[in-house]
């Protein structure tokens, strides 16, 4: 559902993009973490479609994050 999926991904500022690019960051799926961390101590931000903003721990299971970066995968992504 819209709370259990990513729209936003705060990144590093080498993964960065303008947001005036027409140019999307992206997911390493067999590293989905790579290129996240840097910005806080233990994780990273995301914004999900319902309009909430979340913080993602560095030890979030990925299997769930996999599934919280897709919108059809019909799995159930619980946070903490």
């Amino acid at each position: 559902g819209l709370s259990h999926t990513i729209l936003l991904l705060e990144v590093n500022g080498e993964q960065s993009k303008p947001w005036t690019m027409p140019e999307d960051y992206e997911v390493d799926w067999e590293n989905p973490l790579r290129g996240l961390r840097g910005t806080w101590n233990g994780g990273f931000m995301v914004g999900l479609f319902d309009g909430s903003i979340r913080f993602i721990s560095d030890d979030v299971d990925l299997n769930m994050f996999k599934a919280m970066l897709t919108s059809a995968s019909g799995d159930a992504a619980v946070l903490p």
